[in-house]
């Protein structure tokens, strides 16, 4: 039995076939780095140039960051209570960053009815991150049911119940 070249000796089925996987090239990535680059340089000076504009600053920072809002907070530092005939309220205010200049305390005290029985408005000096206490005192010889305490032309307001709650059991 003689085998000639390319074939395969009888009854041993077809000879395999292997094919050549061609190799990859790498490319030069020498070639694409000045471009890359020369992009990255253009995008920070286009980022430095916008941030030296103090608008665009602003928007940029409150696009990506929390940046915390400035408010005016009014708080009872103790329970309002009674001194005879006199209603003591002790509040405070802090200024949160509004820069404001004063501010107007407008104390409240009404009668079961909702009937207004005193009123005071008190003028306030803040300062910057600080509680400023201030006791208002008003005189009433009514039956007070309720206290209200307001920052004039801000929306923060208090109240405080004197007695029972008026909220349904059950």
């Amino acid at each position: 039995m003689s085998i000639r070249s390319g074939e395969a000796p009888a009854g041993t089925g077809p000879e395999p076939v292997v094919a050549a996987v061609p190799r990859r090239r790498r490319r030069a990535l020498p070639s694409r780095l000045p471009a890359v680059l020369a992009g990255t340089v253009a995008a920070v000076a286009v980022a430095c140039t916008l941030w030296a504009v103090p608008a665009t600053r602003e928007v940029l920072l409150d696009s990506f960051t929390e940046r915390p809002r400035t408010y005016a907070e009014l708080f009872f530092t103790a329970s309002p209570g009674f001194e005879g005939s006199t209603v003591v309220v002790p509040i405070a205010v802090t200024d949160h960053g509004e820069g404001a200049h004063g501010y107007q305390v407008l104390v409240t005290l009404e009668s079961p009815s909702g009937q207004t029985l005193a009123s005071s408005t008190t003028a306030l000096t803040p300062r910057f991150g600080a509680p400023v206490p201030l006791v208002a005192k008003l005189q009433t010889n009514a039956d007070v049911a309720l206290v209200r305490v307001a920052l004039v032309g801000h929306p923060q307001s208090l109240y405080f119940r004197f007695g029972k709650s008026q909220t349904p059991h059950g």
